[in-house]
C-alpha cells in the first residue's frame, strides 16, 4: 500500500511537471519531473525488478532528457537518455512478452537521434532510428494489423529520409519515403475519416514532391487540404498550406 502511494506521488509529480511546462516553466517542470525521479529511485531501491516503479524513474528521466533537448544542452539530455533506456532494456528483459515495454524501448532511440543531430553526427543519428525501426518490425510481425505499430514504422522510415534529404542523399531518401508513404497510404486507407493520417498523407506527398520534383504530388497533397478546408477540419497552424500548395502545384 505504501508503494501504491509514492507511485502516485510520481505520477503527481509528473503531472506538475507537465503542467509547468506548458506554461513554459521548464525549471519549474524539471523540478517536479526530479522530485518524481527522487521518489521512484526510492522505490527500485527496495525492489528493483517492479516493473512499475522502474517504469516511473525512466519516464522521470525522458522527460528532463527532452527539455535538456530543447535548451540546447546535449551532454544532459544524454545522461537522462541513455539512463532511460538502460532501464526500458531492462523492462523488457524482466517481460519479455509486453509489448508496450517493447515499443516504449524503441522509442527510446528518438531522443538519442535527436542528441546526434544536434552534434552533427548523422551515423549515430542514423543508427539509432534503424535500431528503433528493427524493434518495431518485431512488434509487427506478431501484430501485423496494429495500426499503431505501423505508424512507427512510417515515422522511423519518415525520419530516415528526412536524414537521407539533409545530407543531400537523395536517392537515400527517396528511398525511405517511398516506404513511408506506403505505410501512410494503407493506414489511411483503413481510417479515412482520421484527420491525423490525412495530415500524415500531406507530410508523405510533399516529401516526394520535394525529392522527385514532380508536380503531381503536389497536387495529391493539394486534393486533400481543400477537401479539409471545405470541411472546416484544416487545423489553424495548417492554413498557410492552401496557398504554397496552389503556388506548388501550377
Amino acid at each position: 500500500l505504501q508503494s501504491e502511494g509514492e507511485l502516485a506521488r510520481v505520477v503527481g509529480e509528473e503531472r506538475l511537471g507537465d503542467l509547468a511546462l506548458l506554461e513554459n516553466n521548464r525549471a519549474g517542470a524539471k523540478e517536479r519531473y526530479q522530485k518524481g525521479l527522487e521518489i521512484g529511485e526510492r522505490l527500485v531501491k527496495v525492489d528493483p525488478a517492479n516493473i512499475r516503479s522502474l517504469d516511473s524513474v525512466a519516464r522521470s528521466r525522458d522527460k528532463p532528457g527532452k527539455i535538456a533537448v530543447g535548451d540546447g544542452d546535449l551532454a544532459a539530455a544524454r545522461q537522462q537518455v541513455e539512463a532511460a533506456r538502460l532501464i526500458r532494456l531492462k523492462l523488457v528483459l524482466l517481460d519479455p512478452l509486453n509489448a508496450q515495454a517493447q515499443l516504449n524501448f524503441s522509442r527510446s532511440y528518438d531522443l538519442t537521434a535527436e542528441i546526434a543531430i544536434g552534434e552533427d553526427d548523422p551515423a549515430t543519428a542514423r543508427t539509432a532510428y534503424e535500431n528503433s525501426l528493427k524493434l518495431v518490425e518485431g512488434l509487427i510481425a506478431l501484430d501485423p494489423d496494429s495500426i499503431a505499430y505501423q505508424r512507427d514504422m512510417m515515422v522511423n522510415y519518415n525520419r530516415l529520409g528526412n536524414l537521407a534529404l539533409n545530407q543531400g542523399d537523395k536517392a537515400g531518401a527517396l528511398a525511405a519515403y517511398e516506404k513511408s508513404l506506403k505505410l501512410v497510404e494503407a493506414i489511411a486507407a483503413r481510417d479515412p475519416e482520421s484527420l491525423i493520417y490525412q495530415r500524415d498523407l500531406v507530410v508523405g506527398y510533399a516529401q516526394m514532391a520535394q525529392v522527385t520534383d514532380e508536380k503531381v504530388w503536389w497536387r495529391k497533397a493539394l486534393k486533400i487540404v481543400e477537401k479539409m478546408a471545405k470541411d472546416g477540419t484544416l487545423a489553424s497552424s495548417d492554413q498557410p498550406w492552401l496557398a504554397d500548395l496552389r503556388k506548388q502545384s501550377r
